[in-house]
This record gives structure tokens, sequence and C-alpha cells, in this order.
């Protein structure tokens, strides 16, 4: 019985986390869905390939527009290492030495 509730209530939290996850990539919010991604993937559970696609993608947007890239990186390395994805390489304009920049995680 107690397997059974401690199951059950695993079953609850990704749930919860996915319904999360979904409402912050609805909203546009993908710096929360990212965290919320990497918590997921902490506690064992593997989001939605859409859902994994999406954050992505969102992230992606915000650097071209913003160019805050730690989130996208800090995502990519913890997929992963999941092996969710494989090697990603990240190319990064500097506009200020002219100089383009290429990472791979």
């Amino acid at each position: 019985m107690i397997i059974f509730k401690r199951l059950h209530s695993m079953w609850l939290l990704r749930d919860y986390l996915s319904w999360l996850l979904r409402g912050y990539i609805k909203g546009g919010h993908f710096n929360e869905a990212a965290e919320t991604v990497m918590k997921m993937l902490e506690l064992g559970f593997s989001p939605e390939y859409l859902d994994r696609v999406a954050v992505l993608q969102g992230l992606r947007k915000k650097i071209q527009h913003h160019g805050n890239l730690d989130t996208y990186m800090k995502l990519c390395k913890s997929l992963s290492e999941a092996n969710l994805i494989g090697p990603c390489l990240v190319y990064l304009y500097n506009r200020k030495y002219k100089l383009w920049v290429v990472k791979m995680v």
C-alpha cells in the first residue's frame, strides 16, 4: 500500500509539472518553462518531446532579441545529460567585436 501511495504521488507530481510547463509555454514565460523542464529532469521525469521543442524554440527567439544565452545553455546541457537531445552547436554573434562564437554543448 505504501508503494502504491508513493507511485501515485509521483504520478501526480509529474502531471502537475507537465501542466505547469504547458502553462508557462502558452503564456510565453520560457525561462520559467526551462526551469520546470530542468526540475522534471532532476526528479527523473521526461518531459514530452513537443514541450521540450517549444521551450527550446521560445528561448532561441528570446536570445535573438535580448541576447541572454545562459538559460538556453543550461537547458541544452541538462537535456543532453539526460540523453533527450544530441549535441548542440550554439552560434553567437558579438556585435561589439564583430565576432562569431561557436560552442558545442
